[in-house]
């Protein structure tokens, strides 16, 4: 059979593992734990390892893995208030991204590692038209959440200002990341060094367009002007292209267009008060949700207490309280991002830990990744799906690009 062994046993279980840390079907999701995530890559690792014993990769990433050790310490320390399945649950993620990796550095290839991050990218937007048509056919049906926060099928959100999609994420900032970060690498990985606008690539931003326009999410329209300036460059092309988005603003404004992202952005920088943070609650307090907790979590930082410096053990962040966003705590717990909850949970000396190998993925500190990951910090915590595929893609984006640079640069007219 031309099905052979290697795409059967060894590409097939890497390019599933991929998809599903890439997605989340609410079917197979239970507080926060998405079982077929977790199921197919347990699978996928024992498929790998037992079809290939005598060519399993070494594995890599030791700084990672003494964080760990770390984070069991500290838990141990903290035996009575540590939540034991949140440990057990960042285990899983650091053992599955610690296995995987030299899989895929070993026996994938940048062209295929684009082809999958283009299966990623269709799937996404697939999706996204079949949750339109549903809602155009009005077969949208609430399936959890409270008023003002109803979350439907196939990734839909109906908000007090509306309704939102995050297509095969788990909600709209999470969706706005993933793709960004997709087309990002896809372009990046390209052999011909393809710009922008080009060929496929423009079919590709439109689609990538029209998904961050529908997801509404304010980190969206952010990661979209940090690509488009990392692509161009401060160039006469990214004042040209300034000068369309002036004009196209200019009409928005005029015609009163709801661009309710936009509007979002548009409105912090108009009212935020520089010198006072806290008045970001007035202005949008979804982005304030994001921000309080960091700023909670500074204002009552104490460097004597010795929880403040190795932390308070697994999980026990979901009972940091902040007391301005209190009244949008999900189910009564704080379910915050990387800082300030690991920081909680793992102190500052876990916390630089993670940060220090979070930024060893990126290839220059100065880069779009870099300002990614440290927007993903605010947003997603350690035991999210977001955050290892984030890492995930950019620990391979790093191995791929060294490749790529050893390799002869295909030089084409542009067309």
């Amino acid at each position: 059979m031309i099905l052979t062994t290697s795409r059967l046993y060894r590409d097939l279980p890497i390019s599933i593992y991929f998809i599903c840390l890439a997605t989340v079907v609410d079917y197979f999701t239970t507080e926060n734990i998405n079982y077929l995530f977790l199921t197919c890559s347990v699978l996928g690792i024992v498929t790998l390892v037992f079809f290939h014993l005598k060519a399993v990769p070494r594995p890599g990433n030791e700084f990672l893995m003494v964080t760990y050790l770390f984070m069991i310490a500290v838990s141990l320390w903290n035996y009575s208030t540590s939540r034991w399945t949140s440990l057990l649950y960042s285990g899983f993620f650091v053992i599955t991204f610690i296995l995987y990796t030299p899989f895929v550095q070993q026996y994938f290839g940048s062209a295929q590692f684009r082809k999958l991050l283009k299966v990623v990218f269709y799937l996404y937007f697939a999706v996204l038209l079949v949750a339109q048509v549903d809602v155009y056919l009005n077969l949208f049906s609430p399936v959890s959440g409270i008023i003002g926060f109803m979350r439907g099928s196939l990734g839909t959100i109906l908000e007090k200002d509306g309704l939102r999609y995050f297509s095969l994420s788990s909600e709209p900032s999470y969706a706005a990341f993933i793709v960004i970060v997709i087309y990002y690498l896809y372009l990046k990985l390209s052999p011909t060094r393809s710009f922008l606008l080009q060929g496929e690539n423009l079919l590709l931003f439109l689609m990538l367009l029209y998904m961050v326009y529908m997801f509404k999410s304010a980190y969206g329209i952010v990661l979209i002007g940090l690509l488009v300036i990392d692509q161009v460059g401060f160039s006469t092309t990214l004042l040209w292209m300034a000068l369309v988005l002036v004009a196209v603003l200019t009409v928005i404004l005029l015609y009163d267009y709801d661009i309710r992202a936009l509007n979002r952005v548009m409105a912090v920088v108009e009212k935020i008060e520089l010198n006072n943070l806290h008045s970001l609650f007035s202005i949008d307090f979804t982005a304030y949700y994001r921000v309080a907790p960091v700023l909670h979590y500074i204002e009552m930082a104490d460097w004597t207490d010795l929880h403040f410096l190795l932390g308070h053990g697994a999980g026990t962040s979901r009972f940091f309280v902040v007391p301005e966003i209190y009244g949008g705590y999900t189910g009564g717990e704080f379910l915050g991002g990387f800082m300030p909850g690991f920081f909680y949970d793992y102190g500052v000396i876990g916390g630089v830990m993670v940060v220090f190998f979070v930024f060893r993925q990126v290839p220059s500190f100065f880069s779009f990744p870099t300002a990614v990951l440290g927007l993903m910090l605010l947003n997603a915590n350690f035991n999210t799906q977001l955050f290892w595929f984030l890492i995930f893609c950019f620990s391979m984006y790093q191995h791929f690009i060294v490749q790529l640079k050893k390799e002869p640069v295909e030089m084409k007219a542009l067309a």
